[in-house]
């Protein structure tokens, strides 16, 4: 029994959905736990439509009280251009940073940043809320607006800004990465192996994972997906993928990549 409680998914085919970039990390998780990973990312991440912007707030980001990242994403793709530019996380000290969650606060400290906000919970609404409720925050509201840059992908929830400006802060926006769907010709390969029943669970990371997957699927989605474990990383993501007709078998009730992979696991041994 303790090596089941160990290797919860051993012998499982698990499909990663991630981008490349981070899809090797959530492998060898996979196979500490005694699953076999499956990397067959279904989007990509891209250069932000506007680079000149991203490199322009570099210099910028005396301006603003808080930046807030939004992703593991935003943290490696900001970065890569402060570096790129001859900087280090000394461009950050005069203001605080939030993270929308653990692996994007992890992000950050892997780059020398402490993370000064972090949410409870991992999505946007929390987020906002843990902004406004920061003591320096709510201090700078009793005699000016805030001023706020968040760092995200072109194509993002609005819950974040809509909160924050509704508070009364002024809200920049920078696109620091684009995510898009994968090349088509991954296409051939996925069907094959969900034809031949050789995937025990998808792991869907992102509304983004969710839809590069369907778009890879077509019509064929549903059924392809219907016998094996569609596993979420968390409430935004379930409802994506139910939005598509997906039937999702296991949500994390946190949404970080660990906890999903635990919540499979659960699933997995809960008869054994």
């Amino acid at each position: 029994m303790s090596f089941i409680v160990s290797k919860p998914l051993l012998g499982k085919r698990i499909l990663i959905t991630r981008p490349a970039s981070q899809g090797a990390a959530t492998a060898e998780m996979v196979k500490r736990l005694g699953g076999h990973p499956i990397e067959l990312p279904t989007i990509v991440i891209t250069e932000p439509p506007d680079p000149a912007q991203v490199a322009g707030t570099v210099c910028k980001l005396a301006e603003y009280d808080l930046v807030a990242f939004t992703s593991e994403n935003a943290v490696t793709c900001f970065f890569a251009e402060i570096e790129a530019q001859g900087h280090d996380v000394g461009v950050f000290r005069q203001t605080r940073i939030g993270a929308i969650g653990s692996g994007t606060a992890a992000a950050l400290a892997n780059k020398g940043l402490c993370a000064d906000i972090v949410p409870h919970e991992f999505v946007g609404e929390a987020f906002g809320q843990a902004i406004l409720e920061d003591p320096m925050i709510q201090a700078l509201r009793s005699h000016r607006c805030p001023r706020v840059l968040i760092l995200r992908a072109l194509v993002a929830r609005e819950i974040l800004p809509e909160i924050l400006r509704n508070a009364g802060c002024i809200v920049d926006i920078v696109p620091v990465y684009e995510t898009r769907l994968a090349p088509m010709a991954r296409r051939i390969e996925l069907i094959s192996r969900l034809e031949a029943q050789t995937i025990d669970c998808v792991m869907l990371t992102s509304s983004s994972s969710v839809k590069g997957l369907v778009e890879l699927l077509g019509s064929r989605s549903i059924e392809l997906l219907h016998n094996l474990l569609v596993a979420s990383i968390g409430p935004i993501t379930t409802a994506s993928a139910e939005k598509h007709g997906l039937c999702v078998g296991v949500t994390s009730d946190e949404s970080t990549v660990e906890a999903l992979l635990s919540t499979i696991g659960l699933h997995f041994t809960k008869d054994v």
